[in-house]
């Protein structure tokens, strides 16, 4: 294609690294199942990024995904003008007040939920065999003082990801062991693209309530699985400010694959840490508490190794 004098070719969009694996798996010859087993994702997750790759890659059908037009996924800019990148500068400010604005009526609403409750926390973090099975289970018995319609938490996740990405893959489900209580969860990112979730309790809770949140955690663990050691860092889900108010009792299970040889340790020399059981075969389990709940944060360094490499 010929380009004007005076403008330039861009690129109109580009694949995420994960519409990338996608599209090279559906190239190599793999269906959508074939591609959702290999990643570890969902079907329904497989068909939404070959939906965004074809729209990037200006293409319709599989077929293409091979060798896309080159032009296809470039447009041509003319040069702007100094009025037209004022303006959008400001428009940019302006979107980064609105963000800002958002941010803090988020934080609010975390800060204002802590007095509204007390409550028990039982976290499980299973290390996959995998990095796309890494799992955490969340369960709470929350104590409404004297009513509460929603908590907000900060799920468990990999640091240095681009979540936006892996929000589809955590698969995020929650479940309340009363039969009255119906039960919602809203999942977005945060200014920094960290995750949170919002649960929305219908109607609010007036008693001790048990509920259940489950999810995955991709590559979570993949430091311990790669180099023997991983550092958790864990608090109560507030953006900036960290705090011990509501939560009383917190226990952490550790699973591990029972071929490996696992130590934890709470670097702050908070709780104890002692041997449990696990309730999924082939995994090892061991338990951390704090019945006090003294900390605001907590630090969990974990050492691994197979039981082959022990001397």
């Amino acid at each position: 294609m010929t380009v004007p004098r005076g403008v330039t070719r861009v690129p109109a969009s580009s694949l995420t690294t994960r519409e990338e694996q996608v599209r090279s798996l559906v190239v190599g010859g793999l269906g959508t199942d074939g591609v959702a087993t290999q990643l570890g994702i969902s079907r329904r997750t497989v068909e939404t990024h070959l939906r965004n790759v074809y729209k990037k890659l200006g293409v319709h059908r599989r077929d293409q995904l091979a060798d896309p037009d080159g032009d296809g996924d470039f447009l041509i800019a003319a040069p702007a003008s100094e009025d037209e990148v004022e303006r959008l500068r400001e428009k940019l400010a302006e979107r980064e007040r609105q963000v800002e604005s958002y941010e803090a009526a988020v934080e609010r609403i975390i800060d204002r939920q802590f007095p509204l409750f007390e409550e028990r926390v039982e976290l499980t973090l299973s290390v996959g065999g995998r990095p796309n099975d890494d799992m955490v289970i969340e369960r709470h018995w929350t104590k409404p003082k004297p009513y509460l319609v929603y908590r907000v938490i900060r799920p468990v996740a990999a640091a240095g990801l681009l979540y936006d990405e892996i929000l589809d893959e955590m698969a995020i489900s929650c479940e309340v062991a009363s039969a009255d209580v119906g039960i919602a969860v809203e999942v977005f990112s945060d200014q920094r693209g960290r995750p949170v979730a919002l649960i929305l309790f219908q109607p609010g809770l007036e008693e001790m309530t048990e509920w259940v949140l489950r999810y995955r955690t991709p590559h979570l663990w993949d430091p311990l699985r790669e180099h023997g050691r991983d550092t958790l860092r864990w608090a109560p889900g507030r953006l900036r400010k960290r705090s011990s108010a509501g939560i009383r009792d917190l226990t952490v299970h550790f699973d591990f694959p029972e071929t490996t040889v696992a130590s934890v340790v709470e670097e702050h020399n908070l709780g104890r840490v002692e041997p449990g059981q696990s309730e999924t075969p082939g995994m090892s389990r061991i338990t951390y508490r704090d019945a006090s709940r003294a900390g605001a944060q907590y630090e969990f360094t974990l050492e691994m190794v197979r039981g082959a490499e022990r001397s």
